[in-house]
């Protein structure tokens, strides 16, 4: 009789897929929300499912500094150690180490836990070099692998030697968000900040937050990302889209509706940022994701 691979998804707030498909999947999705701070308050980021998402962007849109929080290492040896436990293998699949101290938490919770039970091969540490759909389109990828019948050794192997072709592309409404995280240059949120600029921005190589072509008015750089998506989508490798915005729905709509032309409707997906991503954006920020060319090509 085959003995089925159990294997558990872990990623954490800041990947920014729809609670609709988390809940959809729980089974196989396992999700750590990380702390939040806003108005002197601190709470856990649940998606909105315990507290009310809307308010937040108010508060963000009136001035309000949100603050975010790494996921401690003993937060992932809990999970870590229970799942090996109970022969559970598991893949973590979170933002991209250069954006993050996360990872590198994972990472010292992983070697923890292996030395203390004196075992190794159950956890597997992604890091895929992007951002927060980035993320979540990964763990989407990763998902499908396990319905395929593979291993948590060949997912992890196939989602780093695709580390390239993943796409993340996104537009804000306001650069200051990402240069107060330290995510971007002084400089770079200048540039952003004058004559109506939504700069459109990517993840590098390398893992990093850059501008890609600053832009005037939100028609130009849903036209930009729709032609990102056009020139270097190769939907043999994944046929699902995604897309993500920061309380701009009716954008969102908009983006999808012209990405339609081009792919299946029904596989085009939309979700809403997180409390994480948002405060490192602000609102009105629109992202899409997907699988596609080397993006190395598409930045030269």
């Amino acid at each position: 009789m085959e003995v089925v691979m159990k294997i558990q998804i872990l990623t954490d707030s800041s990947c920014d897929l729809s609670i609709e498909y988390i809940n959809q999947h729980s089974d196989i999705i396992r999700v750590i929300s990380m702390p939040i701070q806003i108005d002197g308050k601190s709470f856990s980021d649940d998606f909105g499912e315990t507290s009310d998402l809307k308010y937040f962007y108010e508060r963000l849109r009136a001035g309000a500094v949100s603050k975010t929080s790494q996921i401690v290492p003993s937060v992932f040896e809990e999970v870590f150690e229970q799942n090996q436990k109970n022969e559970v293998y598991t893949i973590y699949i979170g933002l991209s180490s250069q954006l993050s101290g996360t990872f590198s938490n994972a990472i010292l919770a992983k070697n923890i836990v292996e030395e203390k039970l004196g075992t190794s091969g159950f956890i597997f540490l992604t890091d895929n070099m992007s951002g927060s759909i980035g993320t979540a389109i990964s763990v989407m990828k990763a998902v499908e692998l396990i319905k395929e019948g593979l291993s948590a050794a060949e997912i992890n192997n196939w989602l780093e030697e695709h580390t390239m072709n993943l796409h993340h592309w996104f537009a804000v409404d306001d650069l200051q968000y990402l240069k107060r995280g330290g995510r971007i240059s002084h400089m770079s949120a200048t540039v952003g900040g004058v004559l109506n600029i939504k700069p459109v921005l990517t993840v590098n190589e390398l893992g990093n937050i850059t501008m890609f072509k600053p832009v005037r008015g939100r028609k130009k750089s849903i036209k930009l990302l729709v032609n990102q998506l056009q020139q270097y989508a190769d939907r043999d490798i994944f046929d699902k889209v995604l897309i993500a915005h920061g309380d701009c729905y009716e954008d969102a709509i908009v983006l999808k509706e012209a990405i339609s032309e081009y792919w299946d409707e029904s596989k085009i997906i939309i979700s809403e940022l997180s409390y994480t991503i948002s405060t490192h954006v602000g609102p009105n920020m629109l992202a899409l994701s997907f699988w596609g060319v080397d993006k190395r090509e598409t930045l030269v």
